[in-house]
């Protein structure tokens, strides 16, 4: 399977100097999107390319299940103030 730097016939380093920057600075401004207390990005996945999933698979079930220990903090506090527990 090529990457995407393979498929566009990129060398490493130029994508590292110029694609990846800019990669970065776009996935910055979604990250701003969300509420500043729910923000977490963006994040690098160690050792990872483009398919973070299937270059490591633990990391993104590490990051789900954070994810859903937030929802349910998030829920469970939102549940106490809304029954004034």
């Amino acid at each position: 399977m090529l990457t995407v730097t393979q498929y566009m016939g990129l060398s490493v380093s130029l994508t590292m100097k110029y694609a990846n920057p800019a990669w970065h600075e776009y996935n910055e401004g979604l990250a701003r999107l969300s509420d500043v207390e729910r923000a977490k990005g963006p994040i690098i996945a160690p050792g990872c390319g483009h398919f973070v999933q299937r270059d490591n698979p633990g990391f993104v079930v590490q990051e789900v299940l954070n994810m859903w220990k937030d929802i349910q903090k998030s829920y469970i506090s939102s549940s106490s103030r809304a029954t004034g527990a």
